[in-house]
């Protein structure tokens, strides 16, 4: 398919008329669609319009249902707890919501489906990373999400923002 099926992507509120320069990317908005149609949630909404990849809030929140686990679910709850409690600003992690909990296709949330459960099992992330590498990892001491050895420092990213994971 390699024209956009502009009928199949409204009746699964996955058309966007002008931001879609690739067909990946239309294709990925209308898997996620099709997606959240097979498991029975609603679509969300972004900015007013209703969107086929995105999921409805509150329940989005309260169920964490583009999480693919429970063991994931537990992550990410740990994750922003443990990030509201943070009481120094500078190493607070930069959760967007409400994006964090209904984007399915947002890069937080994919992180950590890719990543949630080797956060909970390093021999196996090790494994896993050192299949991944051709043997250049051997050992992982953790996985945090979020991350930036210095938000605001030159010889890093210099712009306030971190890595997904």
């Amino acid at each position: 398919m390699s024209e956009r099926p502009e009928d199949l992507l409204r009746r699964y509120h996955a058309w966007e008329s002008d931001t879609d320069k690739r067909g990946f990317q239309w294709r990925q908005r209308l898997l996620q669609s099709l997606w959240r149609e097979e498991k029975g949630f609603a679509a969300g909404e972004d900015n007013g319009k209703t969107r086929g990849a995105c999921l409805a809030m509150p329940e989005a929140q309260d169920t964490l249902s583009n999480y693919l686990t429970p063991n994931i679910r537990e992550v990410v709850r740990g994750e922003l707890l443990n990030n509201s409690e943070e009481k120094d600003e500078s190493r607070k992690k930069l959760y967007s919501a409400p994006r964090i909990y209904n984007n399915l296709l947002s890069s937080q949330p994919l992180c950590f489906n890719l990543f949630g459960e080797l956060k909970l099992d390093l021999d196996l992330a090790a494994r896993a990373l050192a299949d991944m590498s051709e043997g250049r990892i051997a050992r992982v001491r953790a996985i945090d999400f979020e991350f930036s050895p210095g938000r605001e420092v030159s010889r890093y990213a210099d712009d306030g923002t971190a890595f997904d994971v």
